[in-house]
């Protein structure tokens, strides 16, 4: 017995210690069972989805980048002036603008899940001296000036604890100090700086499409920059589905007899 569960199916006495499965009593009426973490073949479903989801998401953005490039090159004001929306104005680079946001907002719902999850399953290896939780992996998303640091800072934990160094659960504070992947501060790094650029990109397109008088120049800087954006989302997201299928890995992989191993 002990003061916390080291697996999904450890059940809780009526004293609160947790027991393993094999001491469990036939009589179900005076214990409650914790409410399981996500199973391994869920999770390597939701993993396999969300990289798919970065994959499109980096395709996308490579594709918009090259859109964005040829406008910047063959655009025309009077036909600008003349679109009937901000979007049918971009001409060549519209349509790929579209199913890059899509992709792009599709990828980062089921990332969400995916981390709020992963964390789930992580910490369910029986890890000690956690600093976040399950929660942070979306509330981390939600919160002004935190969002650039707290996502990072659960998934670094994810990451810890379930890397290979950790040994087999429970892993209590064997988890603290192990290195990080280095496809996740790729993902990190490109996705700030993917963002900032693609704002200010984007901001200066919108104001010059919205402008009675269009400087040509700032229009054609607004594309460029804005294809720099899209460049910089596609490599952040190409990080992104490494990092997902690594980890998600890891936690999808079970042990003979069907264990999971996290």
């Amino acid at each position: 017995m002990t003061d916390r569960p080291h697996g999904d199916d450890w059940w809780q006495g009526p004293d609160g210690r947790w027991y393993p499965p094999e001491n469990r009593p036939d009589t179900g009426g005076s214990t409650t069972r914790r409410d399981a973490a996500p199973s391994p073949d869920a999770h390597r479903s939701l993993t396999i989805a969300t990289t798919a989801a970065l994959a499109a998401s980096a395709a996308t953005g490579a594709a918009g980048a090259l859109g964005f490039m040829a406008e910047s090159g063959g655009f025309e004001p009077d036909e600008i002036a003349a679109a009937a929306d901000p979007v049918a104005a971009l001409g060549s680079a519209s349509v790929p603008l579209t199913l890059w946001t899509v992709a792009a907002a599709s990828s980062v719902v089921l990332l969400i899940i995916w981390m709020y999850r992963s964390y789930r399953r992580a910490e369910d290896r029986g890890a000690e001296g956690t600093t976040w939780s399950a929660g942070w992996a979306v509330g981390g998303w939600l919160i002004p000036l935190a969002a650039f640091v707290i996502p990072k800072l659960v998934l670094n934990e994810i990451d810890r604890m379930t890397h290979p160094g950790t040994g087999a659960p429970p892993i209590e504070e064997r988890w603290k100090g192990l290195p990080t992947l280095m496809w996740g501060h790729w993902w990190w790094a490109l996705t700030l700086t993917s963002t900032v650029v693609l704002v200010l990109g984007l901001g200066a397109v919108a104001e010059q499409i919205d402008s009675f008088t269009m400087v040509e120049q700032t229009y054609r800087a607004g594309l460029q920059t804005t294809a720099a954006g899209l460049a910089l989302w596609a490599g952040s997201s190409t990080a992104g589905a490494v990092m997902v299928w690594r980890i998600g890995g890891r936690l999808s992989r079970k042990r003979p007899g069907g264990k999971a191993t996290g």
